[in-house]
């Protein structure tokens, strides 16, 4: 190595060598990870895109992301990575982040709050164990965080739609949550950043999961417009499970399809509410799209719909919270 390498050097040389020493196979040291696409910065009419943030590696142990690693060039000091380090590690909700410069790594325990110098990179085994113990997970939510996420669906551009990095913390806590048998849960997500996409996610990683037994879960997806039961249907859930496996209640009772779609309006109220043709332990999960719009009030058809089907996990979504 020369003697001012640059840090694609110190990466290929020193950092990479320390990596696959320490057991990690060549697919699982992800290089250049990107975590954001960049901030959106205005420009009189028009706007433009900073650049990406990019973490230099991520380290994925049965497809899913256990810890990060930030390199500085051999002659700089480590520490200026720590920070940086810090930061992917919080973005993408990871108990463990590395600082290195090839010479010096730092360990950074995110779930305990300490740094170690002088460290060594973890194996894989021990990475993911220490990512199971720090989320709390059981045999049976480290599947459903190791099954992956749906693949289906394409962007304008002919790419598979991923799961941004916000979408992905929310997807796994959310699911850990149900299979640990909280019951109601509220997930807050900003317009416009792909609360319909989560919920098929959700709704993807469920039936994997083995929950409902030998048969797949039932979950009935609620709002009170059209077009929160439509586009979500036609665009998130008919391609990736099929027509066959959707209903939408328009008004009359049908069983024997995995996800329902309907307007709270169109399911009655009161002892005449139709919906009381199910048993009140049919739906395994119902998820309330924009659930702040009344769902919580006192004399709300959508509480006495949830109050009916209470045994079901509840997910409500919505960007507007209502604190009391």
């Amino acid at each position: 190595m020369s003697s001012n390498p640059t840090e694609s050097a110190t990466c290929r040389e020193l950092i990479l060598p320390a990596l696959q020493a320490a057991g990690w196979h060549r697919d699982q040291i992800l290089d250049e990870f990107k975590i954001t696409d960049g901030r959106i910065i205005p420009m009189g009419e028009r706007h433009r895109r900073d650049a990406p943030l990019r973490a230099d590696y991520a380290l994925e142990v049965n497809g899913v992301i256990v810890a990060v690693v930030e390199a500085k060039r051999a002659k700089r000091s480590v520490a200026d990575g720590v920070g940086q380090a810090k930061v992917y590690a919080q973005l993408l909700d990871l108990p463990l982040a590395y600082a290195s410069n090839g010479n010096v790594t730092v360990r950074i325990d995110m779930a305990n709050g300490q740094e170690e110098f002088n460290a060594s990179f973890p194996s894989p085994d021990e990475a993911w164990q220490h990512f199971v113990e720090s989320k709390g997970l059981t045999d049976q939510t480290a599947r459903a965080y190791s099954e992956p996420f749906n693949r289906e669906l394409r962007l304008s551009n002919g790419k598979v739609k991923e799961p941004r990095y916000y979408q992905r913390t929310a997807i796994y806590r959310t699911i850990q949550k149900v299979l640990e048998d909280e019951k109601r849960l509220l997930v807050v997500m900003a317009t416009g950043t792909g609360k319909s996409f989560l919920a098929m996610q959700l709704a993807w990683k469920l039936q994997r999961a083995e929950w409902a037994g030998e048969r797949k879960p039932r979950i009935l997806y609620l709002a009170d417009r059209n077009i929160l039961i439509d586009q979500p249907r036609n665009r998130e859930f008919v391609p990736v499970f099929g027509e066959n496996s959707i209903h939408k209640f328009a008004g009359e009772m049908k069983t024997g399809r995995d996800i329902y779609f309907g307007l709270y309006q169109n399911l009655g109220s009161g002892e005449e509410g139709w919906y009381r043709q199910y048993p009140e332990d049919y739906f395994d999960a119902i998820i309330v799209d924009e659930c702040h719009r009344g769902s919580s009030t006192d004399d709300s058809t959508w509480r006495e719909i949830l109050e009916y089907f209470s045994p079901a996990a509840q997910i409500g979504l919505t960007a507007t919270p209502v604190l009391n």
